[in-house]
């Protein structure tokens, strides 16, 4: 099972690039340790690898690259005016684990050092890891303002948008005297904005204004990595309750993307008086239609009749139709509100 991992560091003059690169030359040399001319073991020093990269600067500056074992990082080393860049590190640098910290994660420690050797220089820094087998892609990023270091993470399988930042969680450490320190209760601006909308849905729905209250709750659950989140269903189970109070009831309908537009009209089924809190409630099969069952009471709220369909359940916000075990992705619901 193969994997590539890549790193880089940017920084806003070349100076900056040129110091660094020591750095990270260093941090390569350091784990390489024990090798010819630099004996000392890291793994028994119980030390950080950036706290012994910065003890043990000059003497790993003096070590030969050449003594190091062939074709390690150091050969896929470059600086490229204000990048350093590492074409392939996936000797020194497997998985970035953000939250489970190790003392020998060669990228977040380089990120570590350079912060504390040149607390005055700002940078970026991006590592990458793919499995070749299967696509996933693992990606992090480090940021350095001169106060807080700040990582962020991505992960998933391909097609992945590498450059969508927009993370739910994000890790802080700030300088403190010569060493960072982890920031507890670090929020990204995604958790601030889904915890504003959960807040503005309920105002809006407890002062009757049932459009507001709706899209400010799909508003939250759209925001990335939020889809899924507990308190955007509960939010809209609430603002659901809410509205039924007032006789707000919706109405849906179901067609099929395979068919000529002309015809769509003739595959369209309407379903009256779906109450708002839908996360409570499946479709059952039954005879040649299908009924709408709330689960927590077992009563019927709709009943639909369609032809050739088996079954029906929701999926994030959406009923499909289950064919013969197959699952069509042109079957989808759109969601019109009537107050």
């Amino acid at each position: 099972m193969g994997s590539i991992v890549e790193a880089s560091w940017h920084f806003t003059k070349e100076k900056h690039a040129r110091w660094a690169t020591h750095i990270i030359e260093n941090h390569v040399k350091l784990c390489c340790a024990p090798f010819e001319g630099f004996e000392f073991d890291p793994e028994s020093s119980g030390q950080s690898m950036s706290d012994l990269c910065l003890e043990h600067d000059e003497a790993l500056r003096a070590c030969d690259p050449l003594a190091l074992p062939r074709d390690n990082a150091l050969t896929h080393l470059r600086r490229d005016r204000t990048n350093v860049i590492l074409d392939r590190c996936d000797d020194v640098q497997w998985m970035v684990h953000l939250g489970d910290w190790e003392p020998d994660d060669f990228f977040s420690q380089t990120c570590f050092s350079l912060a504390r050797r040149f607390p005055q220089v700002p940078f970026v820094a991006y590592t990458r890891y793919e499995m070749t087998v299967d696509g996933y892609v693992r990606r992090t990023r480090a940021s350095w303002n001169g106060e807080r270091l700040q990582f962020r993470q991505i992960a998933g399988e391909r097609p992945l948008d590498e450059d969508c930042w927009d993370t739910w969680e994000v890790y802080d450490w700030a300088l403190a005297g010569g060493k960072l320190v982890r920031c507890e209760g670090s929020t990204s601006a995604v958790q601030k904005h889904f915890f504003a909308l959960l807040d503005d849905a309920r105002e809006a729905a407890a002062a009757g204004d049932a459009r507001a209250a709706l899209r400010f709750a799909d508003g939250a659950a759209a925001l990335p990595h939020c889809a899924d989140r507990l308190e955007a269903l509960l939010c809209r189970a609430e603002v659901g309750r809410s509205l039924r109070r007032r006789a707000v009831r919706r109405f849906v309908s179901l067609q099929s993307r395979d068919v000529p537009a002309q015809a769509k009209d003739a595959r369209r089924i309407e379903l009256t008086e779906m109450p708002l809190d839908v996360g409570s409630h499946v479709l059952h099969a039954q005879g040649d239609g299908v009924q709408d069952i709330d689960t927590a009471g077992g009563s019927v709220h709709a009943e639909l009749h369609v032809f050739g369909m088996r079954t029906f359940f929701l999926v994030d916000g959406q009923y499909l139709v289950d064919d013969q075990q197959a699952v069509p992705e042109w079957w989808f619901i759109d969601w019109e509100y009537e107050l």
